[in-house]
């Protein structure tokens, strides 16, 4: 999946302020698609030095606080993030911005190198070549759905793995004694990396099957699940959990995460739309994940 990256300064206030203020746009950008933040990178420093070039001719010794922001290329949208920009509520403060194309790498894998190694896939026996793929199992919300499986009884049951990514999700799954596993992703290269490390793991092909595209493939899929697991942003996850609900056996789990701890009551509000409640809630830094079941059928 290619990306664009913002470059993003905000200055005109206090040391404290500008620390609320990031930590603020960086809710209010990830509710728009952005899906990682990298402070005070090399890029963004110079490219803070441009954009900030006027503004401290007349103020030169202005603290600023600056980072990149990346996101999907399809779910850019200027318009947005200038409003998004100007939402922030402090008054004095101005916020500059560049956006560029990504260089062709695994942004996923380069983030992911960077989180302290967990032992999941040490302890499960799993081999993981992440290519292009979100998922090593080192981060944090991979960590907690892992975690959660771990905890369950899956002797037989079957798992649906929205937005697959590296397979990872399903692999665990079947290490942990699920019967089969479904997995889709709107990637192309996280399709083709799931069945590589399907084999990679000796997972069988009537174990696991795969395929392309977003929640509404699921269309074409005739058969519920005991298991749904979805590790995506939460805007779309607020957007295809219906699709979810309608694939969950009645007694079946759905496990989200992908989403800030903040942004739990917006999920449990359409969760419970959906006729959902909420069984269990994990936290893990700033990243949370939550377990859902049928509460009654309300679609």
């Amino acid at each position: 999946m290619k990306y664009f990256i913002t470059d993003i300064t905000i200055t005109g206030g206090s040391g404290e302020q500008l620390a609320a203020a990031t930590d603020i746009l960086k809710s209010f950008l990830a509710d728009t698609g952005y899906e990682a933040f990298e402070d005070e990178t090399e890029s963004a420093i110079n490219a803070s030095g441009s954009m900030l070039a006027d503004y401290r001719k007349e103020h030169p010794f202005a603290p600023f606080s600056c980072f990149s922001a990346y996101i999907q290329q399809p779910l850019y949208d200027e318009d947005t993030l200038k409003t998004t920009l100007a939402s922030l509520p402090f008054d004095g403060l101005h916020t500059f911005y560049a956006t560029r194309e990504a260089e062709d790498k695994n942004w996923n894998e380069a983030w992911e190198s960077e989180q302290e190694q967990s032992d999941i896939c040490r302890e499960l026996g799993i081999t993981i070549d992440v290519k292009q793929a979100f998922g090593t199992g080192s981060h944090n919300t991979t960590r907690m759905i892992v975690s959660t499986l771990q905890a369950e009884d899956l002797q037989g049951r079957s798992v649906l793995d929205c937005g697959c990514g590296s397979g990872i999700l399903s692999i665990a799954a079947l290490k942990l004694g699920a019967e089969r596993a479904t997995g889709y992703d709107i990637d192309e290269w996280s399709v083709n990396n799931t069945r590589h490390n399907a084999q990679l793991n000796g997972i069988e092909d009537d174990s696991l099957k795969v395929v392309l595209g977003d929640a509404s493939v699921l269309d074409t899929i005739d058969e519920s699940f005991d298991y749904v697991l979805a590790n995506i942003n939460r805007n779309i996850l607020l957007n295809d959990m219906p699709a979810f609900v309608k694939h969950m056996k009645v007694g079946g789990k759905l496990i989200l995460s992908g989403f800030y701890a903040v942004d739990i009551p917006v999920l449990e509000e359409k969760a419970k739309s959906l006729g959902l409640k909420t069984m269990a809630q994990r936290e893990d830094g700033e990243w949370a994940s939550i377990t859902l079941v049928i509460n009654s059928y309300s679609y």
